[in-house]
């Protein structure tokens, strides 16, 4: 949300939140593999490579990067550059900036474009994207829309509050709901009886764990 502050118009702050996505998403997944995969991270990232040969809609110089770390190098500078311009006391010139029209990180880790130490990864690959609503309106609409309208291969869990929603998603007719986007309210599963001491004891567990970290010496329990 702090690319909204930049003075810069709109469709450049979206350009930078597209390309801060793809930075972030690459360099999370490439670290999941690694954890996956059981190799270091980031020195053992070439054994990752990219077909990209059926990505067209690639901008050419990422469908040039083959390997996990030619593709990590990438995604490092684009993160430091748009960090360095929000954390900027005067602007920079436009011509330094990052900036993409597409948000297309996913389609990178599409099944079959991925390779690990010369063998196809096939595993379906799932992106968490937590606390949308802290997102300002314009990229969590212009979010959504994308994740949607793309229909990628990777599949895609977005977290957030009820106050994100508007009235609009709250009450609309005809949307996309159990075709592309299957809400779930979590609320509502706790709520019922049979479950409440479920999460009654998940709650302890989280909270005796929190305490425990908060306490280096005197170990007690929540409750």
């Amino acid at each position: 949300a702090s690319l909204e502050y930049l003075k810069k118009d709109k469709g450049q702050k979206i350009r930078l939140f597209n390309s801060f996505l793809n930075a972030r998403l690459t360099l999370s997944i490439l670290h999941s593999f690694s954890v996956s995969f059981k190799f270091s991270f980031p020195e053992d990232l070439a054994l990752i490579e990219f077909n990209n040969e059926a990505l067209h809609l690639l901008p050419p110089q990422i469908r040039a990067l083959k390997t996990g770390a030619d593709l990590y190098d990438w995604a490092c500078n684009q993160e430091e550059t748009i960090a360095k311009e929000i954390d900027a006391v005067l602007p920079t010139k436009e011509a330094d900036l990052v900036g993409t029209d597409d948000f297309y990180a996913l389609s990178l880790f599409t099944p079959g474009n991925v390779s690990y130490n010369k063998q196809p990864v096939l595993q379906r690959i799932l992106v968490m994207v937590d606390d949308v609503h802290n997102l300002s309106a314009n990229q969590r609409e212009y979010f959504l829309k994308k994740i949607v309208d793309k229909r990628s291969l990777v599949n895609i869990w977005v977290s957030e509050r009820f106050k994100a929603l508007t009235m609009n998603e709250i009450f609309s007719e005809g949307n996309t709901l159990g075709r592309d986007i299957t809400n779930i309210e979590i609320e509502n599963f706790w709520a019922e009886k049979s479950n409440y001491a479920k999460f009654e004891k998940f709650a302890k567990a989280v909270a005796d764990k929190r305490v425990e970290m908060a306490l280096l010496e005197d170990r007690r329990e929540f409750a």
